[in-house]
């Protein structure tokens, strides 16, 4: 979540909508859908079954997903596409991140 706050402004609509509109119902609901390969930041965005039956998100405000259907998601998504692009996050949430960790002086704390 630390590094999703860096990039707040440059995240996709659908981390803060709500369930209802497709979102996942903000930053609870980025929980396991947040994960870093090669260097590079992937979000995992949520799944057309919860956008195509709304009825079974009725009652929800967060959409979780688990670390096992998160890691299932990310896996699909790189054996579909080598490169990840369909999880990887907007180039300015990478550049956001990479700004905030070259800031940080590591050795001097």
């Amino acid at each position: 979540h630390i590094l999703l706050i860096e990039a707040a402004e440059h995240l996709p609509s659908w981390v803060d909508d709500d369930v209802l509109q497709g979102g996942v119902g903000g930053p609870e609901g980025t929980h396991n859908r947040c994960w870093i390969v090669d260097g590079k930041v992937h979000l995992i965005p949520p799944t057309n079954k919860s956008k195509r039956d709304p009825s079974s998100m009725k009652n929800k405000k967060v959409d979780l997903l688990s670390r096992r259907e998160a890691l299932i998601e990310l896996v699909d998504a790189f054996h579909k596409d080598p490169d990840g692009s369909s999880t990887l996050a907007p180039t300015s949430v990478q550049h956001a991140i990479e700004h905030r960790i070259n800031r940080t002086d590591y050795w001097n704390n």
